[in-house]
């Protein structure tokens, strides 16, 4: 067993020293009394009891200061000076301390609510300018990066609008190259098979679509410019539910169609589509 020729003492956590910077250093040992060493002003010598074997000759002394730190990181603020000692709190970026002391194990000693406490060098800066230009890089690079997601919108919102001027000029369906229902040509042969066309109040249709999860939002009513009916990018069509459950897409002469509504022509030619016009 080693012997390390010291008294056995009781311990006491090293925030109860109150330094007052006077012209007195001091031996500190964890204990319950402090020995006057001598009357050098130029800094205080602490010797803690080693908490573990590679603490055995750990040591520090504490220069005094008098000045305004700020914080360049979140920093923690410790309880010993020692990164392995508890770290009492948290502090964010900015914010400033009264530093009273500084370490020879890299720590300032500042005043918290008249409690002394320690914060690592590497986490502060005492150059308020250095503080001020990073604030002026951070609302930068914030500024930035709002001018390129506002350029992300934009750009999204300028396709959206030709997207919906391209359908609003669409006349006929790209991916077919047969006849196309129109005003004149009420009755057409087309991909699916049969098309007519009718004219009627789409309120109650529109109302039921929107309970089936058509929202207004992503499946607006219009008319498109040549008079077709829309529900979203869709052209509103009747046919056989048993054959084209609502809800449903399908291909027409003019488009792709979304199944809205049904009629009686159903029964008798269960593959025909009747499109939802203005005409």
């Amino acid at each position: 067993m080693l012997v390390l020729g010291i008294t056995m003492i009781r311990f006491r956590a090293p925030q109860t020293v109150t330094n007052h910077l006077t012209a007195t250093s001091f031996e500190y040992n964890d204990s319950e009394e402090l020995t006057t060493l001598s009357d050098d002003a130029s800094a205080w010598s602490f010797l803690p009891v080693p908490h573990s074997v590679s603490d055995v000759d750990a040591g520090y002394t504490v220069s005094p200061a008098h000045v305004w730190i700020y914080t360049k990181r979140i920093c923690n603020v410790y309880l010993a000076p020692y990164q392995t000692s508890m770290v009492i709190s948290t502090y964010p970026l900015y914010t400033s301390f009264y530093a009273v002391g500084k370490t020879s194990t890299g720590f300032w000693v500042i005043d918290l609510d008249g409690v002394q406490r320690y914060v690592l060098e590497d986490d502060v800066t005492r150059n308020r300018e250095e503080i001020e230009e990073m604030k002026t890089a951070e609302a930068e690079r914030l500024e930035a990066r709002e001018e390129a997601f506002a350029a992300i919108e934009q750009r999204k919102e300028e396709e959206r609008a030709a997207y919906w001027r391209s359908l609003a000029e669409q006349t006929r369906n790209p991916n077919w190259s047969g006849p196309v229902l129109s005003k004149s040509r009420g009755s057409i042969t087309g991909p699916t098979g049969r098309e007519t066309y009718y004219n009627l109040n789409m309120d109650v249709i529109v109302r039921i679509m929107r309970r089936m999860g058509f929202s207004e939002e992503e499946y607006p009513y219009w008319v498109r410019n040549d008079g077709c009916k829309m529900l979203g990018p869709y052209i509103m069509c009747a046919a056989n539910f048993n054959m084209f459950p609502r809800g449903t897409t399908v291909e027409c002469s003019l488009g792709t169609c979304l199944v809205c509504d049904t009629g009686g022509f159903a029964a008798d030619n269960p593959t025909q589509l009747d499109i939802a016009v203005v005409w």
